[in-house]
């Protein structure tokens, strides 16, 4: 059913139109009156209470965002995030529960939900800041994936579409102090491989590469190839800096794995790089390059200390 939170919403012009699915219509209720305190935006709301009346109302509307409890009684848990997935892949959705289980937020991202925010915590301005913010990433994110914004040989975006991820992401950081953490990965040995086995040989090492950072990386993360053999792996909202680095030695170990090379119907190699990584958070830079600069100069620290190894910026 469709549902207005605001008197506004009888106005032509609707900011975001939003499917609720929630089997308990006084947790909707909040939902609409918290919305409703919203003077900036004006929303449209559909109401669905179970996943069964969710995919009747994808098959014949498309609202801007999903906001999906967890907690339905036909379904269970994650398992209706995966059906809606299935059937609507480009839809955003944040995960809005009374269920307070921090693991569970975190599955729900890294299955690809936008957000994770737990009833409890919510009032007007947190879910109405998140649904902005939702709808604003994941748009950016297809724009980039419309857009020829890649990188030709390996497929990760490029430098162009780096530069206006990272823009937006400061702009964002500048309202909300999200945390940016800015990965600079520089290939150690890439050169050596290219020099004796040839630029195909190099090639088929950053398309591995590559593909080990796009395979292995969170769902909000970001990865480009900056140029040559260096790359840029962006972290949105990761905190504290021990969780951080955890996640960044796990890279380097994925990194440090053999790599297959077929120089010619006859000959086959393994072939092995390194990677000096240079890391830094941000804390008031206004533009991406200041930020990249940050990181260069601490990969830089990493290959100085004898490469293969992690720097954070100071």
């Amino acid at each position: 059913m469709l549902v207005s939170p605001t008197l506004t919403l009888g106005q032509h012009h609707v900011d975001f139109s939003v499917l609720v699915i929630e089997d308990n219509f006084d947790d909707f209720y909040l939902v609409r009156q918290m919305l409703a305190k919203d003077l900036r935006k004006t929303y449209e709301l559909l109401h669905a209470q179970s996943l069964e009346e969710a995919q009747l109302t994808l098959e014949h509307a498309k609202p801007d965002l999903i906001l999906l409890d967890l907690g339905l009684e036909q379904t269970q848990g994650l398992q209706t995030l995966t059906a809606l997935q299935e059937q609507s892949t480009d839809l955003p959705v944040i995960v809005f529960t009374g269920v307070d289980d921090e693991d569970l937020g975190e599955q729900a991202i890294k299955m690809g939900a936008e957000d994770y925010l737990p009833k409890a915590q919510a009032n007007s301005a947190i879910l109405s800041r998140a649904i902005s913010y939702a709808v604003e990433r994941h748009s950016l994110l297809t724009k980039i994936q419309q857009q020829a914004w890649v990188d030709t040989l390996t497929g990760l975006a490029n430098r162009p579409a780096l530069f206006q991820y990272l823009t937006t992401q400061i702009n964002n950081s500048n309202r909300n102090k999200q945390s940016i953490t800015v990965v600079m990965i520089d290939l150690d040995g890439f050169k050596a491989i290219n020099d004796k086995f040839g630029h195909q040989a190099g090639d088929d090492v950053l398309i591995t590469i590559a593909n080990r950072l796009e395979e292995h990386k969170r769902v909000n993360d970001f990865v480009a190839r900056l140029g040559g053999d260096e790359f840029i792996w962006v972290l949105i909202g990761c905190e504290p800096k021990e969780k951080t680095l955890d996640l960044i030695e796990h890279k380097l170990k994925l990194i440090n794995h053999d790599i297959p090379l077929e120089l010619d119907l006859h000959q086959s190699i393994t072939a092995r790089v390194g990677a000096s990584i240079g890391v830094a958070m941000w804390e008031s830079e206004n533009n991406p390059q200041a930020l990249i600069n940050r990181a260069d100069k601490a990969m830089y620290q990493s290959k100085h200390h004898g490469k293969n190894q992690i720097h954070f910026a100071e």
